[in-house]
Formats: C-alpha cells, structure tokens, sequence
C-alpha cells in the first residue's frame, strides 16, 4: 500500500502536466445569414465569447450566408461585417457551399466575393506550437468547379509541410465516403486521406450536415458540429475546444439562447 500510494504520489503530476490546457477556440457554423426564418440566433455569440477567458480564435466554418456571395445584397454583407467585427479575439471565417454557387460559371465569382469579404479562401494560424488551417475544400467537392485562381492541394500541402507541429485543419463539408450521394467522390476522398496522414494531423472539424458527428480517418478524428442558426428547427449551439499538451482534443457545445424580441 506505502509503494502504491508513492508511486500514485510520483506519477500524479506527470499525469496532471501531460494533460495540461494548450489552448481553446470556439467554432461556429452555417449561421445561414439571410434565411427567410432567421430568427439571428448567431447574433448573440459575440457577446457570449467576450465574456470568456482563454479563447485564442474564433472560426466560422462555411454557410455564412444562406445564397451565394454573389446573389447577396449588400445589407447581408454589412450584418455580416458587424457580426465578425464584434469578437475580441481574432476571427476567421471559411465559405460553405451556400456562400459559393454551385455552377461552374457562376462559382468563380461567388468565390472572389469571398476573398474580397475576408481575405482569403484558405489561410493558417499558428498557435502554442500548432498550426490551425482555414481550408476552403470546396473544389474538391460536388459543390463547384475548380478554379484557376486557387488551388486546395498545393495549398494544404504547402501549409501542413510547414508547419511547426501538429495541425487542425478546419472545412465545411467533412471528408465522409457516403457512396454515390455523398459530396467527395471517391478520388478525391483518396486524395485527401493520403495527404493527411502525411503529417501531424491531430483532427479536422467543419459543419454542413446540421448535426453534431464524430468518425475517425484512421486515428485522425472528423468532428462536425451542429448549426448556431435553428434552421429546420434544430438546436442553436456553437463548441468551445480544448486542446490539451498531449495533443487530444475535447470540446464542449454550448445552446445559443433565442435572441431577446427577435433582433
């Protein structure tokens, strides 16, 4: 008992430091601005995030807004403006394929709309030692074409070479195989697969299916969180994530409360 209650004595701080906080960010997703029934649940998630502590980012995961970037008026792209330029924390934003039109004509444009709004298709934070990527995996999907101002693989390739130590990518439409119906073909679900496990992945989260999903990519896990809109009558929510020392992940979903008469 004297030996086990020493080594339980010796071994509890190393236990307790491998499971130290890295860090946490929040992510939220297919907020669906412009919805005919938008009830602006998302609105109050500013609010909500500023009061915490120890939040390094914000990420907004695809469907920004409900058409297509170049269907939206410009009192869609302001709401916007004011709903991203309200964090305290810094903010990034991926396009889903509501924000980019599923024809190939009018994708290219949609797609450009978005680089104007926020910079950037795809984009990298470095963060305690990990690399965070924004990614815009669209063009690897059924969503839309390719276009010929931007091109995913050599991006993420590029970036996850680079990197100072293990990654997160961040998407909208999770890399599922779902067969013929699915949004990746089975090519480009290869594709993707082989690259990752190239290097450090240590999980990729996105939105898109309106429900909450854990799979797993080999030990890499696929996590997809539910809307922060209640579009189709689902519960509001964004997660607030954990990244531990020892390279797990964890996150927690938190219920957007309905905003105070309708606004």
């Amino acid at each position: 008992m004297r030996i086990a209650a020493l080594l339980l004595l010796f071994l509890l701080p190393l236990l307790l430091s491998a499971n130290e906080v890295l860090f946490r960010f929040v992510q939220i997703t297919d907020i669906h601005i412009g919805w005919e029934k938008d009830r602006g649940f998302y609105r109050s998630i500013p609010e909500q995030v500023n009061a915490m502590t120890g939040i390094e980012f914000v990420v907004l995961t695809g469907d920004i807004f409900d058409k297509p970037l170049d269907k939206a008026d410009q009192s869609l792209i302001d709401e916007y403006k004011k709903f991203a330029s309200a964090f305290k924390v810094p903010f990034y934003a991926i396009p889903g394929n509501h924000d980019i039109s599923r024809g190939k004509k009018a994708a290219p444009e949609a797609a450009r709309r978005f680089q104007e709004l926020t910079g950037q298709l795809s984009t990298y934070r470095d963060c305690k030692g990990w690399r965070m990527i924004f990614f815009c995996e669209l063009p690897l999907t059924k969503w839309c074409g390719s276009f010929d101002f931007y091109q995913p693989v050599d991006f993420l390739e590029k970036t996850l070479k680079e990197s100072p130590g293990p990654s997160i990518i961040f998407l909208h439409v999770p890399p599922l195989d779902r067969g013929k119906d699915g949004d990746w073909s089975p090519e480009s679900l290869t594709l993707w697969s082989s690259l990752i496990h190239k290097y450090d992945v240590k999980g990729v989260i996105g939105g898109h299916l309106h429900r909450d999903l854990l799979d797993w990519d080999g030990k890499i896990p696929l996590m997809a969180s539910a809307p922060s809109v209640d579009k189709g009558g689902l519960l509001a929510v964004f997660r607030i994530y954990t990244v531990f020392k020892d390279g797990h992940i964890s996150y927690t979903t938190v219920k957007i409360s309905p905003p105070k008469n309708g606004e």
